[in-house]
Order: C-alpha cells, then structure tokens, then sequence
C-alpha cells in the first residue's frame, strides 16, 4: 500500500512565513491577525497554504516532488 504524501513543515519555514506576514494575513486587505488575543491569551488564526496545490486534482505542477510542493517558495500564509 502506498503512503499518502504529508503536509510538512520544518520550523525554520514556519517562522520565515510568520516573519514575511509581519502579523496579517497574505491576503491583499485581509486585515485579520495571525495571532490575535483571546481572553488575554495569544491564539494561531493562520493556514498554511499552497500557491502550487499540494493534493492531486488542484493547479500544480506534475512533475514537483512532495518536497518541491512543501518547500518555502510554494507556501504563504492565510
């Protein structure tokens, strides 16, 4: 049985993304907050998208690698 390809991410890319949004959102006027304050708490209100799809069936390139399609270039956050 062949193993479903995995979303990964190491830390250093998580940061990197984190870093680039500069606490928004990628999305042009999204205005909302990566990490907003709940009951005097920080929460994680961010995704992790692909601009090339990382499951089959979506716009990507064929030929990428599972590694190609999770690499920094390919990712951004939401």
């Amino acid at each position: 049985m062949a193993s479903t390809p995995r979303r990964s991410y190491s830390n250093a890319t998580i940061a990197g993304l984190m870093t680039l949004a500069r606490g928004g959102c990628y999305w042009p006027d999204c205005g909302v907050p990566t990490i907003p304050m709940i009951n005097g708490a920080p929460r994680l209100n961010l995704e992790i998208a692909h601009i090339r799809a990382f499951e089959e069936g979506g716009k990507r390139d064929p030929d990428w690698s599972v590694a190609e399609r999770n690499s920094f270039a390919n990712l951004m956050l939401l």
